[in-house]
């Protein structure tokens, strides 16, 4: 008698969590977004910019989705820049960044790069935003970005002791 329930417990589990894994999968589609980036150039060695804008729209090449729907609140750059604030404009959103974090966020990703000795001091990286709809659905775009180094790029910082 104990291993007929025993057995209806289990398989009552297993349905249970075989619906959720359908269902997270049939959620969990990240949206494709296209990024312009705007200034669309950096000098690493000048001063920051004071702000960073960030268009998104959606990407012809993903599913259709409607940038209206867009949670501002859930929006970063390279995934550790909120944006600070933004505006909805026909067919898109313009998140505002914070420019010194911004150019804080590139000088750590072309760090991770380890470009080459001889590169020609100006590269051209992708960079991201992602976010999630009022729904909870994520979406992700790349934007390029070029990259000046006048002088070279400097030494990355020593770890803290």
């Amino acid at each position: 008698m104990k291993t007929k329930y025993l057995t209806i417990v289990l398989a009552l589990g297993l349905v249970a969590a075989l619906g959720g894994a359908i269902l997270l999968s049939a959620r969990g589609e990240t949206l494709l977004a296209a990024i312009r980036f705007d200034p669309r150039d950096i000098d690493m060695d000048g001063p920051a910019a004071v702000w960073w804008l960030a268009t998104i729209r959606v990407d012809k090449a993903g599913p259709s989705w409607d940038t209206r729907d867009i949670n501002p609140e859930t929006i970063l750059f390279e995934g550790t820049v909120p944006s600070v604030d933004g505006y909805f404009i026909p067919g898109g959103y313009v998140a505002r960044f914070n420019g010194l974090a911004v150019h804080n966020a590139i000088l750590g990703a072309i760090y991770h790069m380890q470009l080459p000795p001889d590169y020609d001091k100006k590269i051209q990286p992708y960079f991201t935003v992602t976010g999630n709809l009022n729904d909870g659905t994520p979406f992700l775009g790349e934007g390029k970005i070029k990259v000046y180094f006048p002088y070279g790029v400097p030494p990355a910082p020593l770890p803290a002791p």
